[in-house]
């Protein structure tokens, strides 16, 4: 992954942000970033991944990218739309956006945060392919994985959570996070917040 934009990537820390469809990754992102960059929607808005890279010496984020004939592109500053833009487009085969993560503070790497694109998405296999291969691509990092708190227990996500329990098996360098999201569409007269431990167990994890 990247390997057309020529960066270091021994130099970063990778954070892989997963999830089953429409879990709010995007949504998440945006608010660690502080800014909305990436594109976020009640259906399926990744379209591959996507990543963010911090750099403390960036004053605003500038996007690199190359298409599919290996022509780089640069843009001084990254937008929504642009970075929507690009996401929908078939001509741009790898994207980086760069700038300063507010509230992150790189020492001896910097953090690299990835947007996957949801792998149950049956009308588009590729996105499935796409973060598999993101999982399979680093010796390394975090998996931060995002579960809809109107979801919980699926038969997608438990599918999904067997092929990261395996990962992690096979990979003890890999951390793992858990984050629930939209869990204030939830009404807690109606249903019972720890309710959510006992639909999330068996997993393996």
């Amino acid at each position: 992954m990247f390997e057309k934009l020529n960066f270091d990537m021994k130099k970063v820390y990778p954070t892989l942000v997963v999830s089953t469809m429409s879990s709010g990754k995007s949504t998440l992102i945006n608010a660690l970033v502080g800014t909305s960059l990436l594109p976020s929607m009640n259906r399926a808005c990744t379209a591959r991944s996507l990543a963010i890279l911090d750099n403390d010496m960036k004053s605003q984020f500038a996007i690199h990218a190359v298409d599919s004939e290996g022509k780089y592109s640069y843009i001084e500053k990254a937008s929504k739309k642009i970075v929507a833009d690009f996401n929908k487009s078939n001509d741009v085969s790898e994207m980086i956006i760069e700038g300063e993560i507010e509230g992150v503070r790189n020492s001896k790497k910097a953090m690299l945060l990835i947007d996957t694109p949801g792998i149950n998405n049956s009308m588009d296999l590729t996105h499935e392919m796409a973060t598999n291969k993101v999982l399979n691509e680093y010796p390394e990092g975090l998996i931060l994985y995002v579960i809809n708190a109107q979801q919980i227990g699926t038969y997608d996500d438990s599918a999904f959570l067997t092929v990261i329990a395996q990962k992690l098996r096979d990979n003890p360098r890999f951390d793992i996070l858990f984050v629930i999201n939209k869990m204030d569409l939830i009404d807690p007269e109606k249903e019972n917040p720890k309710e959510f431990r006992r639909k999330g167990s068996g997993d393996g994890i």
